[in-house]
């Protein structure tokens, strides 16, 4: 269950490889493109506006007041922006370079992506809508900023600025996400990225800097960025930005506890408070232990993972409260007012174990060994319940017993977050562009499906589920 954002080749990457393509999106989009192609690349793109479904009268694409044109069929243009998603599927085949982090790797990498280029295809026959022919020229534009992206990669490599190449690839790598997610939105199938997926949605934000994780508080939904090292407040009612809050490298893990908001870093784990949207304090890794990582806050308790070692910190005043050998590897928490589960992940190594610890003693009470490796847990009122990694077979363990079952699933489950209400256990399927199982908490059956465009991070509140994967650039609103 590896967390950590790694740079590598990917299909979606060829999608901003296209040096010396042009987007045709419609009569008024020429000027448009030439504008971004010669600009600069920002250091962050702007955020878009969220998008609600729409409603049947508008998702034809082809304005309903214009004639359609003689030169192609209504609708076509959805089978055009298809067709040349798959063309680039088909060509990253031809091209299977694994970046090994040198200069001349990076370069490498750049040159195949450029052999491999796929024009877009000729738009301007079609008489799209206003929304879809706004949905491409964003794309226009985050296509003509991949282009330079690339061009900024080559050049860092050239001069040995490996670092600066690595994150120019990055930010590439973000813009060929959002370009899949913009072309779903507009109404047209790009790979995996599916227009269904996202009109299931009752809203959908697009996002840039790939988001890394979501979370719920303080009547807001948040989520982390990691190419900006921010972290983003959104209003879940119309998906705007309420506010941008600075918090470090590559903020990843978030939780509400007390009256702040947490952010998990590269280096520090860092206090939000909501009153103010500012930083209100920070905790270094360092100073917790040499191999401080993953943590868990809720009211009352900051959780931290430390090998075999399970850190409480008071989360107000930031002073150590407890420190407990588990005999386990720590590698991810779950945390409840009155349970805590910390359990090995395969990054770090060891047995697949859980150890159960109580936050009123805090005392270990057990641990209990894992069939295999484990996701997020869901910490139920008589039970733990732990979905396995790319397996149908799930953990259960009797909270007065400790005793494990298996329980078998009908759908593999996903190396990410699960969330929970007490009633319904919401976890992710395998693979970012399936459902969200919904599991009953008391016969542990699968009742629902809820499609998502992507959901390696989920969170509740007020009655919606809320998605968000990076591999698309959108987080979005599920109403239940």
């Amino acid at each position: 269950m590896n967390h950590n954002h790694v740079p590598v080749p990917t299909t979606a990457l060829l999608l901003i490889a296209l040096a010396a393509s042009t987007l045709a999106c419609g009569s008024d989009n020429d000027s448009a493109s030439e504008s971004a192609s010669t600009s600069p690349p920002t250091t962050e793109p702007q955020e878009s506006a969220a998008t609600a479904p729409a409603s049947p009268s508008t998702t034809n694409p082809v304005a309903e007041t214009a004639a359609a044109p003689t030169t192609a069929p209504e609708g076509d243009w959805q089978s055009e922006v298809s067709s040349w998603c798959t063309d680039f599927n088909a060509a990253i085949a031809d091209t299977a370079v694994v970046l090994d982090g040198t200069a001349e790797g990076y370069q490498q990498f750049v040159n195949d992506l450029r052999a491999q280029a796929v024009p877009w295809p000729d738009l301007a026959p079609f008489n799209l809508s206003a929304d879809t022919q706004a949905r491409l020229d964003e794309v226009a534009g985050i296509l003509d900023e991949g282009t330079a992206r690339l061009d900024a990669v080559d050049t860092a490599a050239a001069g040995g600025d490996v670092e600066s190449a690595r994150r120019e690839l990055d930010w590439a790598q973000d813009g060929s996400n959002r370009v899949q997610g913009l072309i779903a939105l507009a109404g047209a199938t790009c790979d995996k990225a599916e227009p269904q997926r996202v009109e299931a949605a009752a809203l959908n934000v697009p996002t840039s800097g790939l988001i890394f994780q979501i979370n719920a508080g303080f009547g807001s939904i948040w989520a982390s960025r990691n190419l900006t090292g921010d972290v983003l407040r959104i209003d879940p009612a119309t998906g705007e930005t309420i506010a941008t809050i600075a918090v470090g490298n590559t903020p990843q893990k978030l939780q509400a506890a007390g009256d702040r908001m947490w952010a998990r870093t590269a280096d520090r784990y860092v206090a939000i408070d909501p009153v103010t949207n500012t930083v209100a304090a920070e905790l270094l890794k360092a100073d917790v232990g040499p191999a401080a990582n993953r943590s868990y806050a809720v009211d009352g308790a900051l959780w931290i993972c430390d090998g075999e070692t399970l850190h409480r910190y008071d989360p107000a005043t930031l002073q150590s409260v407890a420190t407990i050998p588990t005999g386990v590897t720590c590698g991810d928490i779950q945390a409840t007012d009155d349970l805590v589960v910390a359990w090995t992940v395969e990054e770090v190594g060891g047995a697949p174990a859980a150890a159960f610890v109580d936050p009123a003693t805090n005392q270990l009470i057990t641990t209990v060994l894992l069939p295999a490796y484990s996701t997020r847990a869901a910490v139920l009122d008589d039970k733990v319940f732990i979905p396995g990694i790319a397996s149908t077979a799930a953990s259960v363990v009797d909270r007065s017993s400790w005793a494990l079952e298996s329980v078998e699933l009908d759908q593999p489950t996903a190396a990410d977050l699960t969330t929970t209400d007490g009633t319904r256990i919401y976890v992710p399927a395998e693979d970012h562009d399936r459902d969200i199982l919904v599991i009953d908490a008391e016969s542990l059956e699968v009742v629902d499906r809820i499609p998502t465009l992507g959901n390696n991070a989920v969170a509740l509140l007020d009655g919606s589920l809320w998605t968000a994967d990076s591999n698309y650039g959108l987080i979005q609103r599920h109403d239940l």
